[in-house]
């Protein structure tokens, strides 16, 4: 797929934005594109239902070329890598798995940042992260936060949402947790799933 086209869809240059008003205006969306969406919710993937509260939450736009040969799905990420110093050897915070409730199947994902949240409409980044520390984490983050860097990633199939494209850009931080708000594991509970956070030394990621 050009990366032209790709790259207009993401700075919604000669494009418009899709928006169904329901989940059966957004199946006929994807059927127009032949994404099957019929295998969706199984196992780490995400349901149909779940996309349209994505895009109807603004937490994701869906957008499509003005030729119409391209539908992209357009997300916005905060990513925040969280460090502490405990005892004096600094630790590195990372997602250990996420188990679905549904079939109890377990995903480990290798992810470049501790946690990940989506940036919902106008949120500023720095918001996003902070929400994203508080809900991932329970933690009323009032640190530092340092701006690492941003990056553009294009993946042709979604692993959430198999056969649909999508283009995430991601604003990177940096926090460190004070010995108040360490503890030894982290755990979000969501209605389709748990996420287990857990520590490593932070010199075994260079190793």
């Amino acid at each position: 797929m050009p990366y032209e086209k790709i790259q207009a869809a993401f700075d919604t240059r000669d494009c418009s934005i899709i928006t169904p008003e329901s989940p059966d205006e957004l199946a006929e969306v994807l059927e127009a594109h032949s994404i099957d969406y019929t295998t969706w919710g199984r196992g780490a993937t995400k349901t149909l239902e779940q996309l349209f509260a994505e895009v109807k939450g603004h937490e994701s736009r869906l957008v499509e070329s003005k030729d119409t040969s391209v539908l992209g799905r357009i997300v916005r990420v905060a990513g925040v890598d969280i460090t502490a110093n405990i005892g004096g050897t600094r630790l590195h915070l990372y997602e250990k798995e996420q188990v679905f409730h549904h079939d109890g199947s377990t995903r480990q994902r290798d992810l470049p940042t501790s946690i990940s949240e989506k940036i919902a409409g106008d949120e500023l980044p720095e918001e996003a992260a902070i929400r994203g520390m508080w809900e991932e984490l329970g933690v009323a983050y009032d640190g530092l936060l340092t701006h690492i860097v941003d990056r553009l990633a294009i993946c042709e199939s979604s692993s959430s949402y198999p056969g649909l494209l999508s283009v995430y850009r991601t604003h990177t931080f940096a926090a460190q947790l004070s010995r108040q708000e360490y503890r030894k594991e982290y755990t979000e509970v969501q209605p389709d799933k748990t996420t287990y956070f857990s520590w490593r030394p932070l010199d075994s990621l260079h190793e």
